[in-house]
């Protein structure tokens, strides 16, 4: 049931344009302090993880790290783009994911 809620809120985040996808969007809205949430799937590879969390630190990011337990072919079903990481570059959208990923944040 948590994890409808979770896809079915990055499917109204990407609906809405406040979902980037990818490695290069992703970078990018980190290294314009765009980001307030960056998802990386279960699949995703720490090189991956520790470059743009590299990149956050480049660009003074606040943005907060999860990793889920979908993997790019779930985001894939889910949001109709295959991608290991996801940002959300609305506010409102990252804190309501916060809450429904609970104590996965890093």
């Amino acid at each position: 049931m948590q994890s409808d809620k979770i896809l079915s809120m990055l499917g109204l985040c990407r609906r809405a344009g406040k979902l980037q996808m990818g490695h290069d969007m992703v970078a990018k809205s980190l290294y314009e302090n765009k980001a307030h949430l960056v998802v990386f799937s279960a699949d995703a590879s720490q090189r991956l993880k520790n470059e743009l969390k590299v990149t956050a630190e480049k660009g003074d990011s606040k943005a907060h790290f999860v990793t889920c337990s979908y993997s790019m072919n779930d985001f894939h079903y889910a949001l109709g783009y295959k991608a290991g990481v996801l940002s959300v570059t609305d506010e409102n959208f990252a804190v309501k994911l916060e809450e429904l990923f609970g104590n996965d944040l890093t």
